[in-house]
């Protein structure tokens, strides 16, 4: 009997927060174009602990916009305002609504986000700005925004003039076994010792997390299969046997590939991407035009000027090959006309 009314009082509990704590849509994070990535992955990370939101049934807002507004909603960036006029072509309405904005400060490393509170009706109900040290998950930074967002929500709910009904503590669960550093840690050991070059220790760092983590043991892996493919590629290249060498590096580098996009990921943070500097190209000006046009005329009156020198050259060159062409034949004739005369002179005197 104990138990039912137990049970009893925690479904009561149940229902009076259903009622009255109302519900919440939680808008992308916005971010600048360079960000976007980073972003995107607290994203993901926050709808998986979105439900550990107290103080409202907090959902998504995408959740409420079909494909096309999706799209639309997207190309906001980091613009907040502009996020706010999607409230209106949402299939369902909230009772709040929740922004943020994140900032990536480069030269700490740090990860500022900005988050927002609003009501139905539009008005600013709370603000709180909450900062990550460099290096931080993205769980880490979804796990804060929820106890952020809690915080606010219990401020701000109908649900604060209900009675607070007091929780039943649930039953201390026995600790699991500890295998010392966390996965992620573990990974991020790996990762850097794998861009020092150094395989083993990124292998050895992996040792504990691999067996308890997917992606560890994934990246164990792929380090170890790339630590069998340079010596295998070695191998056939001191061997000069360079066309067995070509395929084995080539398996090495898309895993590389895999292990370099890892490492790079907001999560980790091991390898910085280069930023591509995106180049927009306008029409030319009536000033551009004309500049070109004096290049162009410079460039034709110098090629002329070339051409007209080649053609003196070349002219030259036939004049002077032609002379000495009708030199040599003259000389020829002479000594043809001087070798008849002197065998005449010789048969004449013969016969005298």
């Amino acid at each position: 009997m104990k138990s039912l009314k137990v049970l009893f009082s925690l479904f009561v509990v149940f229902m009076t927060f259903s009622v009255f704590a109302g519900t919440a849509s939680v808008f992308p994070m916005a971010a600048i174009e360079g960000d976007r990535l980073a972003a995107d992955d607290i994203d993901t990370s926050i709808e998986e602990v979105i439900d550990d939101v107290k103080g409202a049934d907090a959902a998504m807002f995408t959740d409420s916009l079909g494909t096309k507004a999706k799209k639309e909603l997207a190309k906001c960036g980091e613009n907040l305002g502009c996020q706010k006029k999607f409230i209106s072509k949402a299939k369902k309405k909230s009772d709040f609504y929740i922004f943020s904005k994140m900032k990536f400060v480069k030269k700490s490393g740090k990860t500022i986000i900005e988050t927002y509170l609003i009501d139905g009706e539009g008005s600013n109900l709370g603000k709180e700005k909450v900062n990550f040290d460099k290096g931080a998950s993205t769980e880490k930074i979804a796990s804060k925004l929820v106890k952020v967002w809690s915080k606010m929500l219990a401020s701000n709910s109908v649900a604060k003039s209900e009675p607070e009904e007091e929780e039943e503590e649930e039953p201390v669960k026995p600790a699991k076994k500890s295998y010392g550093k966390g996965a992620d840690s573990a990974i991020k050991e790996a990762l850097e010792a794998y861009a020092s070059g150094d395989l083993k220790a990124a292998d050895k760092a992996l040792d504990g997390a691999a067996e308890i983590d997917v992606k560890a043991k994934e990246l164990k892996k792929n380090i170890a299969e790339i630590a069998k493919y340079i010596q295998k590629a070695n191998a056939s290249i001191k061997a000069k046997n360079y066309d067995e060498a070509i395929p084995i590096i080539a398996k090495a580098e898309n895993l590389d590939e895999a292990i370099l996009e890892m490492g790079s990921s907001s999560k980790y943070r091991v390898y910085k991407k280069d930023s591509v500097e995106r180049v927009v190209y306008s029409d030319p000006s009536e000033k551009d035009v004309r500049m070109v046009d004096t290049i162009h005329s410079r460039f034709e009156k110098q090629r002329e000027k070339l051409r007209k020198e080649k053609a003196k050259t070349v002219t030259e060159t036939e004049t002077w090959l032609n002379t000495r062409i009708l030199e040599r034949e003259a000389k020829l004739k002479k000594y043809d006309e001087d070798s008849k005369a002197a065998k005449q002179q010789k048969d004449t005197e013969y016969k005298e």
